[in-house]
Parts: C-alpha cells; sequence; structure tokens
C-alpha cells in the first residue's frame, strides 16, 4: 500500500462532482490518468492509493472539468456520481452592488476634505476617520469579491476508482448473493446389496455467501435402482462449505481454470424403504474452475465422501459440476 499526498486547497466551487468507478486494474488506470492529466495540463491535489482503490482530487476550470468527466467515463463501470451546483448569483451581485455604493460613499468624503479649509479641524479629523474606516472595509469587501468571483471559476472534481472484486478474494465487504445449482455423482467404494447401492445421483441447491467462497449446501441424492428394500436409495444433506485458492497459483485471480481446494460438511439422512438413519459427513475436494466472472461461476471439483456412519459401505469418489450467479 503506498499513498501520495498534496494539501489540498481550502477552495469554494461554482460545482463539486464525486464519481465512483469500477475499474479492473487500478495500476493501469493510474498510468492512463496520469498520462491525461499531462496532456491536458492538469495538475491534481490529492492522489491517494491502496491495494483495493485509487483516490484523485482535482480543481480545476470549467471546460476541463467537462474533459475529466468525458474521459474518466472510459475506464470502467460508473457505479456513483453526485454533483451538487454551488451557484450563487444574488451573494455575488450584492457584494458588487454594496462595493459601489461604498465606494461613492468614499468619494463623497474625499471630496469634503479636499474642500474643507484650515479652521474646520474637527470636522476635518471626523471626516479623515470616516474615510479610512470607508478605505478599510473597501478593500475587505474587495476580497470578499475576488473570493465570490473565485468560487465561479473553480470546478471540484473527486474520484474514487475501485478495483473490481473477484470471487474467492477476502474484502471488507464481501457479502454476496449469489445462488446456483450443484449436479454431482456419488460412486461408492464398496457397495453393499443390503446397505447402499453402486452409485448415487446427486441434485443440489448450492448458495454462495460471500467473496471467499463459503456456500451452504441442500441436497438430494438418489440412486437409480434400489438393490433390497434396506438398500439405501436416497440421501438428503445439508451442510455448508469453503474453498480455499493457492497464493502461488493466482489466488484464484483469473478468469479460467483456477485450481482450489476445498472441503464441505454437514448432516445426512440415509433413507430406504423401511430404514432411516442420521448421521454426519465430511468431503474433501481438489476442484478446477472452468469459468469465472464477478457475476458467474462454473466450477468442478473431485473429492471423497466420508460419513460417519456405514462408513465403509458409503464412503466413495465424489464428482460435483456447479454454477452459480449473482442475483
Amino acid at each position: 500500500m503506498f499513498a501520495q499526498q498534496k494539501t489540498t486547497p481550502n477552495y469554494n466551487y461554482l460545482k463539486s462532482v464525486k464519481m465512483d468507478i469500477v475499474v479492473d486494474d487500478l495500476l493501469q488506470t493510474k498510468s492512463r490518468i496520469d498520462t491525461f492529466f499531462r496532456q491536458i495540463s492538469v495538475s491534481p491535489s490529492s492522489y491517494t492509493m491502496t491495494n483495493m482503490t485509487f483516490r484523485v482530487e482535482i480543481h480545476t476550470d470549467s471546460l476541463k472539468h467537462l474533459l475529466i468527466l468525458e474521459q474518466v467515463r472510459k475506464y470502467g463501470f460508473v457505479s456513483k456520481e453526485v454533483s451538487t451546483s454551488h451557484y450563487r448569483p444574488y451573494e455575488l451581485q450584492s457584494a458588487i452592488d454594496e462595493l459601489t455604493i461604498l465606494k461613492k460613499e468614499k468619494e463623497l468624503y474625499e471630496d469634503f476634505l479636499a474642500r474643507l479649509d484650515s479652521s474646520e479641524q474637527t470636522k476635518r479629523f471626523e471626516f479623515w476617520d470616516k474615510f479610512i474606516t470607508l478605505s478599510k472595509t473597501i478593500s475587505e469587501k474587495e476580497n470578499e469579491l475576488k473570493r465570490l468571483e473565485t468560487v465561479h471559476k473553480f470546478y471540484y472534481i473527486q474520484i474514487l476508482f475501485e478495483k473490481e472484486k473477484v470471487i474467492g478474494q477476502s474484502y471488507s465487504d464481501s457479502w454476496i448473493n449469489m445462488p446456483g445449482f450443484e449436479f454431482s455423482y456419488l460412486k461408492t467404494e464398496q457397495p453393499n446389496k443390503n446397505v447402499t447401492p453402486d452409485y448415487m445421483i446427486g441434485y443440489s441447491l448450492k448458495y454462495m455467501m460471500n467473496y471467499k467462497k463459503t456456500y451452504a449446501l441442500l441436497s438430494l441424492y438418489k440412486s437409480p435402482v434400489a438393490e433390497t428394500k434396506v438398500s439405501v436409495n436416497e440421501l438428503y444433506m445439508v451442510g455448508f462449505g469453503q474453498d480455499f485458492y493457492s497464493k502461488r497459483l493466482g489466488r484464484g485471480q483469473r478468469k479460467f481454470f483456477n485450481l482450489y481446494t476445498s472441503f464441505n460438511t454437514g448432516v445426512y439422512i440415509a433413507s430406504s424403504e423401511l430404514t432411516k438413519n442420521v448421521s454426519w459427513f465430511v468431503n474433501p475436494f481438489i476442484g478446477l474452475e472452468i469459468f469465472k466472472t464477478k457475476n458467474i461461476i462454473l466450477d468442478n471439483k473431485l473429492g471423497y465422501f466420508l460419513p460417519y456412519k456405514d462408513n465403509r459401505y458409503q464412503r466413495g469418489a465424489l464428482y460435483s459440476l456447479s454454477f452459480n450467479f449473482v442475483f
């Protein structure tokens, strides 16, 4: 994390604009905007950059303000834009009128002083005192008028560039609404016709809750053919899981073929025509994301089903293919 700061002038503005823009690459965006600022001779008053954000503040005139807004919209998706007008024509005109009256009053006292003779010293001191007071007031009003005129020349722009969030990464604001579906194939390692079938097909609702890929599962596994009336032909599962990316393999930031490890755990009901058993399970996996964007993820994984009860006859290889989407 690094930052470059300059002292921000204490300006008032004719208009202020605040924008939030989501971009793919912060460093590339900073390089592009620096080049653009050099081209139009703009010097930002403030730069602040972190791993996930880049903030820039600019004080500029009307023409360059329009050029900057037009250009930065090309860099990414504008997620927020707030414009505030500070135009105060009545205040400006009032200051001009008041300054005009004060200057005319000063001219009158200046004329009075010029016509007084040496015998009227008391009046001279009185008029001179009022003349000095008016001169100071006029100077203050002229400064105030310059400030108001400056207000009507400057525009303030604050732009916050945010790096697009990647599924699988950890963020302070990481919650996401990402439902989906999962198809599974469970091949029993040592099937027993009185306990378990040779294989089962699973259908799941898979709800991903955050960018770190924590998810919940609601699953139903069915056997196409039950061997006997006591053989398990349905599994009902409720659980949760977590995926983990490798630091050495890109932390899951690619769009294609991100390798990861995973596990899920929970409880299940093993059901046959005559019996029902409740127990818990743990499934370790190694997975490969086929395709991923900020809105969808398609991945598959290969693991091992490890139930606590009847482990010898129910455990087996488990393959899953899932699809999730932002809702």
